[in-house]
């Protein structure tokens, strides 16, 4: 499967291409070369449509943390994705405690 299509359709929101790839073998739990995987990236733009469907795989971990301890509920709120924060604050064993590298954690 091509990271890079993948990538970039997570990143453009296209929730079609997204489907389309997960349904030709992409990995929702792939772990980029900048070591954020699907979810950071979604969490990163506040595409939440793109976050549902990555979650719904069962296949996410949605408490992965990248090379700086930063989760995408953290990416999410330090991005002022309010609706993402709320969103993933809903998901069954998501780590609302959890604190990066520098010491960040939500407020919630």
């Amino acid at each position: 499967m091509d990271d890079l299509k993948f990538r970039k359709s997570i990143l453009n929101g296209n929730e079609y291409m997204v489907k389309y790839m997960l349904q030709k073998g992409a990995n929702p739990a792939r772990i980029f070369s900048d070591s954020n995987n699907p979810l950071i990236m979604s969490a990163f733009l506040g595409h939440i449509p793109i976050a549902k469907i990555l979650i719904e795989t069962g296949k996410v971990d949605v408490n992965y943390a990248n090379k700086f301890g930063n989760t995408a509920l953290l990416i999410a709120n330090m991005n002022n994705h309010k609706k993402m924060v709320e969103y993933l604050l809903t998901i069954e064993g998501i780590n609302k405690d959890h604190m990066n590298l520098e010491g960040y954690r939500i407020r919630y």
